[in-house]
């Protein structure tokens, strides 16, 4: 996965005391992947509206506010 299990669970545990297992977290990190790729890509279109080649943190608040994920 592209994120560590590792840092996923540090993330978990900062969130709730509950156990969370190597295959929990290694499908956590690729859904996290999916969601963010979906974000960038819409921040991609939405730079690319303006005639701009670099994101800016607006172009991810309107990734999002579209739903384009």
């Amino acid at each position: 996965p592209p994120y560590a299990p590792s840092l996923v669970k540090a993330v978990f545990r900062s969130v709730t005391s509950l156990h969370v297992s190597r295959s929990a977290a290694w499908a956590a990190g690729a859904v996290t992947r999916a969601v963010v790729a979906g974000i960038v890509d819409g921040a991609k279109r939405a730079a690319a509206d303006e005639g701009r080649t670099k994101l800016l943190p607006r172009d991810l608040v309107s990734a999002i506010d579209r739903d384009v994920t």
